[in-house]
């Protein structure tokens, strides 16, 4: 016989060995797939019924308010170690996941006994337990809670969305205060320079009289203090995004290359050099090349009215800032914009009964015939006689260690 045949009968015996022993044990094989089987469906009836329910809402407005609406965001996104590209959707889901709301819906839930809980922390791990918050790459906030009354589920996922709603609206009507504050001081400051210039201004008129200039002159006047007043603004939001944000915050960054621009504009307007004699003991501000031909008389008349025009449009844009202020420290409107209210659910969530029974029933499968080949293999065992030897001589070395260590 070749040696392929040989290894062919090998695999033929130990096939039919191995069903062999499956039908030798196949009572004990059949009784532990329906005991076991019998006794997942009896426990899947038992498991107490969990209920989940939904609540969806939109993206936060990406809408820019040029003092405030940032602060929340910096603040929460540095407090929950958040990067730097955080997106208010994340900031949210970090609200939502945070103590605060948590004992609130504690409190509001009596989730103490409610999960048989010793005490509040232990609550908190049990809600985190059955809630789950997630957002979604379109930047869409999943509120999902489960409970064991669908109704309480429900419940939950939409006093979740009230409490967050609410926590924005306190934070912006407190930021809305702080940039009142800090509005309010500015325009004082810029009144008072207003004041100076305006009276430096009228000085120079009573002393010297009116200064007529030139259409280019009076263009070049206008252009610069726009741009000049643009800088100004940006001065001064970023002077309130400092309060709460770093350098490296996106929206310090994105001022910082605004302000660089418009100083670049600035710079090729006025056409100002390092040796330029005319800013010399003339006041701080440059004067363009194509004025150099007027008197000395001209170019201060120049920079005095330009100062002055550039403060009143720094005033007037603090008075609209002024006026924005007032209304978001006062504003008491949703925060949220709800996509899908959560609902009491039909269906149970969990436990999952036929998923249940189904593997406890593969799962006996494979258990009762490894149990079989591992009864069959002890049995062939035992019946040698040698085997039974050495087992019996472990036996009494184990027993004698034992009893020399009592």
């Amino acid at each position: 016989m070749s040696e392929s045949e040989n290894k062919q009968d090998q695999r033929d015996f130990s096939v039919l060995g191995a069903l062999e022993v499956l039908v030798r044990h196949r009572r004990l094989i059949v009784a532990n797939v329906i005991i076991v089987t019998l006794i997942a469906v009896i426990v899947s009836l038992l498991l107490p019924k969990w209920y989940r329910s939904t609540a969806v809402i939109l993206p936060p407005e990406s809408s820019f308010d040029p003092l405030m609406t940032m602060g929340a965001v910096a603040r929460v996104a540095a407090t929950a170690n958040l990067p730097w590209f955080a997106t208010k959707s994340d900031v949210y889901g970090v609200v939502l996941t945070s103590r605060f709301l948590a004992e609130k819906l504690i409190e509001r839930y009596d989730l103490i006994n409610v999960y048989e809980a010793d005490n509040i922390e232990e609550a908190i791990k049990a809600l985190n337990r059955h809630r789950w918050i997630r957002v979604t790459d379109e930047g869409l906030i999943e509120v999902s809670v489960e409970a064991r009354d669908p109704q309480m589920a429900a419940d939950m996922a939409n006093t979740s969305l009230e409490y967050l709603d609410e926590f924005n609206r306190n934070t912006r009507m407190t930021d809305g205060k702080k940039t009142l504050l800090f509005v309010e001081e500015r325009i004082r400051e810029t009144e008072i320079d207003l004041e100076a210039a305006e009276n430096a201004l009228q000085d120079f008129q009573e002393e010297f009289g009116a200064v007529e200039l030139t259409v280019q002159t009076e263009a070049l006047i206008t252009a610069a203090v726009e741009i000049e007043t643009q800088i100004r603004a940006i001065d001064l939001q970023l002077t309130n995004l400092r309060s709460f944000a770093t350098e490296s915050f996106p929206e310090v960054q994105n001022f910082r290359a605004q302000k660089r621009n418009l100083e670049a504009q600035l710079q090729e307007l006025i056409g100002k050099t390092e040796q330029d004699p005319l800013d010399s003991g003339i006041g701080d501000s440059p004067i363009s090349p194509a004025l150099r031909r007027l008197p000395d008389v001209g170019i201060r008349y120049v920079r005095l009215r330009r100062q002055v025009e550039l403060l009143s449009n720094v005033y007037s844009f603090l008075a609209q800032e002024l006026e924005r202020s007032k209304i978001l420290a006062k504003r008491d409107t949703p925060t949220i914009q709800l996509l899908d209210s959560a609902s009491p659910p039909v269906k149970r969530h969990r436990p999952r009964r036929t998923l249940i029974v189904i593997v406890a029933f593969i799962a006996s499968i494979f258990g009762s015939v490894f149990l079989a080949f591992g009864l069959d293999f002890m049995s062939r065992w035992r019946e040698d006689e040698e085997n039974h030897r050495r087992l019996t001589r472990i036996i009494g070395t184990l027993r004698n260690d034992w009893r020399g260590s009592r």
